[in-house]
């Protein structure tokens, strides 16, 4: 590896650290689609590369994820659960209903 790839990764790291990059309106997905772009446009990778690094089954796991969590968001559970649990301010009370419903999942 070179300097300049190195410089774009550790950008790109910083970017995904931060949620984005000081001064432009990119979060964590946008910093790696330019810096992946950046890596193409300057032949530092080649694209077939890519696409032989992506793994078909982790990306439908990851897209059904986010189909779920936005569900969740739209639903309004995400804001009920935190509403719920700033009631709460002994730790063992929140430590109990992930073992259960951990357990039930099981």
């Amino acid at each position: 590896m070179d300097a300049l790839t190195i410089l774009i990764f550790t950008i790109v790291y910083i970017g995904m650290i931060l949620g984005g990059l000081p001064g432009l309106a990119l979060d964590r997905t946008g910093v790696v689609l330019v810096g992946t772009i950046a890596l193409i446009a300057l032949g530092r990778v080649d694209v077939s590369q890519i696409w032989a690094a992506v793994d078909p089954a982790t990306m439908m796991l990851l897209f059904g994820l986010m189909v779920v969590s936005a569900q969740f968001r739209v639903s309004g559970s995400y804001a009920r659960l935190t509403r719920a649990m700033a009631l709460v301010h002994v730790p063992a009370y929140l430590f109990m209903p992930v073992v259960w419903v951990g357990g039930g999942m099981a």
